[in-house]
């Protein structure tokens, strides 16, 4: 893996740095980090939407990113730490962060991107990597502070992710407000998916209402999920359970996977402090 002295890289890019030299000074430096060589990103890309400020993509035989410029796996979305008399405040509660994170949404997603998976957003101070799946684009990191001691770990981390992209979507429904619709929401969500012919497996990670077990009407099997986090010699696979429906020919039908919720899940406070989970 390429050394790169990140330390004389921060230093370098000064405090009222513009897009211009956190492109040159730090993204270009991160491109070379992620394991692009020069050939292998441009910049001003043409994504059918607008120009996207670089685009990554590792070469194919002959093929030379930088020459034939299609069919890009990574887009970075980048901003300045100053524009104008104004600093850009990309922590995730700012309008700015919002903004930016919409514009890379919209290249990802944009006819000349069909094979882009990743996406970063990033002002040398701040950055996060985003994953698109199909339509969907997601956080795959959250919005890093990036300073000396952590950035080759945010890196190191990055790298890895883009190197070695998860295959499922993973979506997580929480809130802890009761009744606001989490139930409803993972139901539907699951249904819809399975309609449009994807692999669902649908987890309850509640262990005191356990909602989503009711309501499907289904109960714990022999291997429970509490089992499973306390006993890593079983097989979470022995968990799953079916949920099927009953069509108009009075025939069942499989809708999806189901892991169901168990009292055991209670002590998952623990069991997150012995495994480090």
């Amino acid at each position: 893996m390429l050394n790169i002295d990140w330390n004389t890289i921060l230093d370098k890019i000064p405090p009222n740095a513009g897009e211009p030299d956190v492109e040159d000074k730090f993204v270009k430096p991160l491109l070379a980090a992620l394991g692009f060589s020069d050939d292998e990103w441009v910049q001003q890309f043409a994504t059918g939407k607008g120009e996207e400020d670089f685009a990554a993509r590792k070469n194919d035989g002959n093929d030379r990113f930088s020459f034939s410029k299609i069919n890009p796996y990574l887009l970075f979305e980048v901003k300045g730490i100053v524009a104008g008399n104004t600093v850009i405040n990309l922590s995730e509660t700012s309008p700015k962060y919002k903004q930016t994170k919409e514009q890379l949404k919209k290249y990802l997603l944009a006819p000349n991107c069909q094979t882009a998976q990743w996406g970063i957003i990033t002002n040398s101070i701040y950055i996060q990597l985003f994953r698109r799946h199909g339509k969907v684009v997601i956080p795959a990191t959250r919005i890093f502070f990036i300073d000396k001691s952590n950035i080759n770990e945010i890196v190191n981390y990055i790298r890895l992710l883009i190197a070695n992209p998860p295959k499922a979507l993973t979506v997580c429904i929480y809130n802890d407000k009761g009744g606001v619709g989490k139930t409803t929401t993972a139901i539907n969500l699951a249904a819809i998916l399975a309609k449009n012919k994807k692999k669902v497996l649908v987890v309850d990670f509640d262990p005191q209402q356990a909602d989503l077990t009711e309501s499907l009407g289904l109960e714990e099997g022999k291997v429970k999920l509490s089992n499973c986090l306390a006993e890593r010699t079983l097989n979470v696979r022995d968990t799953i359970r079916t949920f099927k429906l009953v069509d108009k020919s009075r025939k069942e039908v499989k809708v999806f996977d189901f892991i169901p919720s168990d009292s055991g899940l209670a002590k998952i406070k623990t069991i997150k402090t012995v495994f480090s989970l």
